[in-house]
């Protein structure tokens, strides 16, 4: 690519950049708002997650069945007690309405989006390397849609059938926007390659001038 023809590329893309400050201020919010469900959820006294049996059995008709680990419920709600943190961010409870695995998540990549805002600006675009930053939001995508996988597929099912003696299993489904989470981090980490070559490009054009 010719230097002046990636020049007037790159001014053309920095033009249209002057939603970052209000991009940067929306990142924010989002980072108050997880910050404090996440509070929310760490504290709330109600843990509640949906089971059903294994098979069907007696404990079907059963109004209440009590475990160490708390009571089942004639409606298929599985109540905790003395739920550890970890138990509160890896399990998915109905009471708090979020997913604090996923919040922990949020709270990160919206602290890297936060960062790396300011450096997109016209004076910035393609001056300061920021393709390692963009890549780690990538793979911290990735890294979310693996892990909450093996979450939903196999750690809770089994948490629940030991709390419950291998009688109950957990009533949730593999959600299918998983597989979009892991596309979108593949194409984050494209974009960081494409950065990364731009900021290559913009220094071989300055040699020039």
């Amino acid at each position: 690519m010719k230097p002046n023809l990636f020049r007037s590329i790159s001014n053309s893309l920095a033009e249209s950049f002057p939603l970052l400050p209000r991009i940067r201020r929306s990142f924010i919010g989002l980072l108050i708002f997880c910050c404090t469900f996440l509070l929310i959820g760490l504290t709330t006294e109600d843990f509640i997650i949906y089971v059903e049996p294994l098979e069907n059995t007696m404990f079907a008709h059963k109004d209440i069945i009590a475990y160490p680990a708390g009571n089942i419920e004639l409606s298929g709600k599985l109540v905790l007690k003395n739920v550890t943190i970890a138990d509160r961010i890896l399990l998915s409870s109905v009471s708090t309405k979020f997913d604090l695995f996923t919040m922990i998540f949020m709270v990160i990549g919206s602290v890297i989006i936060i960062l790396i805002a300011p450096k997109l600006h016209q004076q910035n675009l393609f001056r300061k390397d920021i393709s390692n930053t963009i890549r780690l939001l990538g793979y911290l995508i990735m890294l979310h849609g693996v892990l909450n996988t093996i979450r939903i597929v196999k750690y809770i099912p089994e948490k629940i059938e030991v709390l419950t003696n291998h009688q109950f299993t957990n009533t949730g489904t593999f959600p299918n926007i998983i597989w979009a989470e892991l596309y979108f981090s593949l194409v984050i980490l494209a974009l960081a390659g494409m950065y990364q070559r731009g900021i290559k490009l913009q220094e071989e054009y300055d040699l020039t001038v």
